[in-house]
């Protein structure tokens, strides 16, 4: 089965806390994938840490082959679409524009 993401033993911790706390999921291709949880659950530090807006702390993930240390980790994010936080479109555009 090829994977599009996975991450193994993911962490973002701040100073007293763990956002994040050793995630380990795979996302085979073509899965549609959601994350349901409670505010502070992590969900949106680990969609910011995938797609390069925030760092990790510890754990590793791979991104269409990628691992999130090598040379190839920019383009392959390139190859993600995500709306994090507040999902915003302009409305003169069509689905694919936007």
């Amino acid at each position: 089965m090829e994977y599009v993401l996975t991450t193994d033993a993911l962490t973002k911790a701040y100073r007293h806390s763990r956002a994040v706390d050793g995630v380990s999921l795979h996302v085979a291709r073509g899965e549609i994938y959601g994350f349901v949880g409670r505010n502070g659950a992590g969900k949106t530090t680990l969609m910011r840490i995938v797609c390069g807006l925030a760092g990790k702390s510890g754990g590793s993930y791979v991104l269409f082959g990628k691992r999130d240390d090598s040379r190839g980790i920019d383009a392959a994010r390139r190859r993600v679409g995500a709306i994090i936080e507040t999902p915003s479109v302009f409305p003169e555009y069509t689905a694919e524009e936007n």
